[in-house]
Protein backbone atom coordinates (compact mmCIF):
# COMPACT_ATOMS: atom_id res chain seq x y z
CA UNK A 1 0.00 0.00 0.00
CA UNK A 2 1.26 3.49 -1.01
CA UNK A 3 1.46 5.95 1.67
CA UNK A 4 1.51 9.99 1.43
CA UNK A 5 5.09 11.58 1.81
CA UNK A 6 6.14 15.14 1.80
CA UNK A 7 9.33 16.30 0.43
CA UNK A 8 11.25 18.20 3.64
CA UNK A 9 14.29 19.47 2.14
CA UNK A 10 17.34 18.63 -0.64
CA UNK A 11 20.98 19.01 0.43
CA UNK A 12 23.78 19.09 -1.87
CA UNK A 13 26.96 18.71 -0.73
CA UNK A 14 30.02 17.63 -2.54
CA UNK A 15 28.63 15.74 -5.68
CA UNK A 16 25.68 14.17 -3.83
CA UNK A 17 22.50 15.35 -2.98
CA UNK A 18 20.12 14.14 0.17
CA UNK A 19 16.56 14.56 -0.20
CA UNK A 20 14.40 14.14 2.86
CA UNK A 21 10.64 13.15 3.06
CA UNK A 22 8.39 12.25 5.86
CA UNK A 23 5.50 10.65 6.74
CA UNK A 24 3.55 12.12 8.79
CA UNK A 25 1.13 9.10 10.21
CA UNK A 26 4.10 7.14 11.88
CA UNK A 27 6.90 10.40 12.13
CA UNK A 28 9.40 8.75 9.80
CA UNK A 29 11.89 10.79 7.51
CA UNK A 30 13.16 8.71 4.63
CA UNK A 31 16.57 9.93 3.50
CA UNK A 32 17.30 9.48 0.67
CA UNK A 33 21.18 10.49 -0.88
CA UNK A 34 21.50 10.91 -4.67
CA UNK A 35 25.12 9.91 -6.51
CA UNK A 36 25.87 13.05 -9.34
CA UNK A 37 24.69 16.41 -10.00
CA UNK A 38 21.25 16.52 -11.86
CA UNK A 39 20.99 17.52 -15.08
CA UNK A 40 20.29 21.08 -16.03
CA UNK A 41 18.21 21.84 -17.42
CA UNK A 42 16.22 19.13 -16.09
CA UNK A 43 13.97 16.97 -18.09
CA UNK A 44 10.49 18.21 -16.28
CA UNK A 45 9.77 20.92 -17.82
CA UNK A 46 10.06 19.24 -21.54
CA UNK A 47 7.93 16.57 -19.60
CA UNK A 48 5.43 18.57 -18.50
CA UNK A 49 4.48 20.27 -21.51
CA UNK A 50 4.51 17.27 -23.46
CA UNK A 51 2.08 15.68 -21.13
CA UNK A 52 0.12 18.63 -21.37
CA UNK A 53 -0.19 18.70 -25.62
CA UNK A 54 -0.95 14.77 -25.48
CA UNK A 55 -4.30 15.86 -23.73
CA UNK A 56 -3.38 13.72 -20.28
CA UNK A 57 -2.63 15.08 -17.00
CA UNK A 58 0.66 13.95 -14.14
CA UNK A 59 -1.16 13.14 -11.26
CA UNK A 60 1.61 12.01 -8.90
CA UNK A 61 4.62 10.36 -7.63
CA UNK A 62 4.77 7.07 -6.52
CA UNK A 63 8.56 5.59 -5.32
CA UNK A 64 7.79 2.07 -5.24
CA UNK A 65 10.82 0.19 -5.00
CA UNK A 66 14.50 0.40 -3.78
CA UNK A 67 17.21 -2.13 -4.53
CA UNK A 68 20.78 -1.56 -4.08
CA UNK A 69 20.25 1.89 -2.83
CA UNK A 70 18.78 2.90 -6.24
CA UNK A 71 15.31 4.34 -6.13
CA UNK A 72 12.23 3.09 -8.49
CA UNK A 73 9.81 5.46 -9.16
CA UNK A 74 6.62 5.81 -11.47
CA UNK A 75 5.20 9.11 -12.38
CA UNK A 76 1.56 8.25 -12.29
CA UNK A 77 -0.46 10.18 -15.25
CA UNK A 78 -4.30 10.16 -16.44
CA UNK A 79 -5.87 10.52 -19.67
CA UNK A 80 -9.38 9.81 -20.68
CA UNK A 81 -10.11 7.93 -17.09
CA UNK A 82 -7.05 5.81 -17.39
CA UNK A 83 -4.18 5.43 -15.20
CA UNK A 84 -0.48 5.12 -16.44
CA UNK A 85 2.61 5.12 -14.58
CA UNK A 86 5.48 6.06 -15.98
CA UNK A 87 9.25 5.24 -15.06
CA UNK A 88 11.50 7.93 -14.25
CA UNK A 89 14.08 8.11 -12.33
CA UNK A 90 14.18 9.80 -8.49
CA UNK A 91 16.02 12.69 -9.31
CA UNK A 92 13.76 14.04 -12.08
CA UNK A 93 10.37 12.78 -10.28
CA UNK A 94 11.08 14.73 -7.04
CA UNK A 95 11.93 17.84 -9.57
CA UNK A 96 8.88 17.41 -11.42
CA UNK A 97 6.56 16.88 -7.99
CA UNK A 98 8.49 20.27 -6.04
CA UNK A 99 7.51 22.38 -9.24
CA UNK A 100 4.12 20.94 -9.67
CA UNK A 101 3.04 20.91 -6.07
CA UNK A 102 2.08 17.30 -6.80
CA UNK A 103 1.50 14.96 -4.05
CA UNK A 104 4.37 12.09 -3.45
CA UNK A 105 3.95 8.66 -2.19
CA UNK A 106 6.20 5.49 -1.08
CA UNK A 107 5.00 2.03 -0.27
CA UNK A 108 5.00 1.48 3.33
CA UNK A 109 7.55 -1.07 3.65
CA UNK A 110 10.27 1.66 2.23
CA UNK A 111 8.71 4.00 4.49
CA UNK A 112 9.40 1.37 7.55
CA UNK A 113 12.44 -0.16 5.96
CA UNK A 114 14.34 2.64 4.75
CA UNK A 115 12.98 5.78 7.27
CA UNK A 116 14.31 7.13 10.43
CA UNK A 117 11.61 7.28 13.20
CA UNK A 118 11.95 10.84 14.16
CA UNK A 119 11.09 10.55 18.79
CA UNK A 120 11.49 13.19 20.91
CA UNK A 121 14.59 11.67 22.17
CA UNK A 122 16.56 11.74 18.71
CA UNK A 123 15.33 15.39 18.52
CA UNK A 124 16.47 16.43 21.78
CA UNK A 125 20.26 14.53 20.78
CA UNK A 126 19.82 16.77 17.91
CA UNK A 127 19.38 20.30 18.68
CA UNK A 128 21.88 19.50 22.01
CA UNK A 129 25.07 18.22 20.39
CA UNK A 130 28.65 19.01 21.26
Amino acid sequence: MYKPIKLITKIDYGGFSTYYLYYKNTKTLLPIEINGTPQIPSIYNTLKRLIFALGGKAKYIKIYKVSQNTLYTYLTLEKEGQILDVSIGFPDAIEIARESDFPIFAKEEIIREHGIKITEKIVKRALISD
